[in-house]
This record gives C-alpha cells, structure tokens and sequence, in this order.
C-alpha cells in the first residue's frame, strides 16, 4: 500500500522535495531587527521567501498565518511571548508547524510547549542551520502525512 513511497533518508532533503515540493514562504517574529535581517538574509539566499515581523500587532492580520509554510518565533517578544503567540497557533491553525527561538538557552529545556511547536532553538546557532533543520521537520511532516492519507 506504500510502496509507491519510498521513505527517504531523513537528511535528504532532495528525496523529500521529490515527493513534496519545497517549502517556500516562512514567518519570522522577533523584535531584534539586527536578527530579523540576519534570518531574512540567510532564508533568501536559501531561496525561500521570509517575510519578517517585529511583533504580532505587526503583522496586521493573525489570519495571514495560514499562508505560510512554517513559523519562527522569538521566545521574548514585547507584548506577547513567542509561546503565547503558538498557543494561538494551535487553536487557530493546528496544521501550522511553529519554531522556537531564543537567546536565553536554559529556556530549551525547561519549556513546556504547544502542540504546534516542533522545536526550540538557540538563537546562538547558526541562521543557515536552523532554517534547514525546521525545513527538514517540515517536510518530515508533510512527507508522513501523505503516507497516512493513502
């Protein structure tokens, strides 16, 4: 029954791509615009479309959310922390995989996250690596949910 899909390596983002198309338009909230450049940079040398956001009363429309293929969040934000804001996520749009950054490390492991929330990472890593390893879980994602439709 899923023999038409071979389960690729899950470090062959070639093999997912195969089957699922690449993931093309992220949302990035952080309130530091140094970081905010640096990620949107980093994404679109990647070839991916980053659309960036100080803050959730930014971005206009919450609803916007659904167009995007994956979000990042900064864990402290001004009036919202990056956890609240995946609480939503889960309500709202429970299919939208969510990331979590911060530059406080401790937080990683002492954080009880949302459902939607995929992974937690240091804001110490490199932007590059973040944004290919949640791409991977992304298409993991995807990828799981096909097999499960057929």
């Amino acid at each position: 029954m899923f023999a038409s899909l071979k389960e690729p390596d899950l470090l062959d983002r070639q093999s997912f791509t195969e089957h699922l198309g690449n993931v093309e338009k992220i949302v990035f909230i952080d309130d530091d615009p140094v970081y905010q450049n640096l990620f949107k940079a980093v994404g679109e040398s990647m070839g991916f479309t980053i659309k960036t956001y100080s803050s959730l009363e930014e971005m206009i429309s919450f609803a916007s959310l659904k167009d995007y293929d994956f979000a990042i969040f900064d864990y402290y934000l001004d009036n919202f922390k990056g956890i609240e804001i995946a609480e939503y996520v889960d309500v709202f749009f429970p299919d939208l995989p969510v990331f979590l950054i911060s530059a406080d490390d401790s937080l990683i492991s002492r954080s009880i996250c949302p459902k939607s929330v995929k992974r937690f990472f240091s804001k110490n890593a490199d932007p590059y690596n973040i944004l290919e390893e949640a791409i991977l879980v992304v298409q993991k994602i995807k990828y799981y949910e096909e097999l499960s439709k057929r």
